[in-house]
């Protein structure tokens, strides 16, 4: 029930902010130069270290190459990887969240028309032992999603495989 509601609001925000750009769209575009804008992570039982640790870890090369492939564009990763490559950076992860510190997120520091943001999430159902992990990919132009996915998956290592097969992209 919740799934399916989350489902219903993820397509009506779709369809009000956003339009989905077919590959005609990709293949007219002239600047095809993208940069990594943001990376958010939600987790109840991370900390500011652990969270920082683990989006270091996270296969974004390998999703950047998917989108590569998938829209013939290139994405600029090298002020994330520079955040990330520095420890003491950990504490300018930016943290919120009401009751617990659960959203980490790392957000470059100039704006940019064309971006990737890249979400991830561990969420536990309510009421059980379960927890729910999804991820999520926008990539964006002047401020509009222009292509979205978004999986659940049972580990983060799965998320570019997950992401190659909804973009139709065959994995090696």
């Amino acid at each position: 029930m919740k799934k399916a509601m989350a489902a219903a609001c993820l397509c009506a925000c779709i369809m009000v902010s956003c339009t989905i750009w077919s590959r005609r769209d990709w293949e007219r575009i002239e600047n095809k130069k993208f940069v990594m804008s943001s990376f958010v992570y939600i987790n109840r039982a991370a900390e500011r270290e652990s969270a920082f640790e683990f989006i270091k870890s996270f296969p974004v090369a390998d999703i950047v190459s998917v989108l590569q492939e998938k829209f013939g564009i290139t994405v600029d990763t090298s002020e994330f990887d520079s955040f990330f490559a520095n420890e003491k950076n950990f504490r300018a992860l930016q943290v919120s969240g009401i009751l617990f510190r659960e959203r980490f997120a790392w957000t470059a520091l100039k704006p940019v028309l064309q971006s990737v943001e890249i979400e991830y999430s561990r969420m536990p159902l309510e009421e059980s032992a379960d927890t729910i992990i999804s991820w999520t990919v926008r990539v964006l132009t002047d401020g509009n999603v222009r292509a979205l996915y978004t999986d659940d998956v049972d580990d983060y290592r799965n998320v570019p495989s997950s992401l190659a097969a909804k973009a139709g992209i065959r994995t090696k």
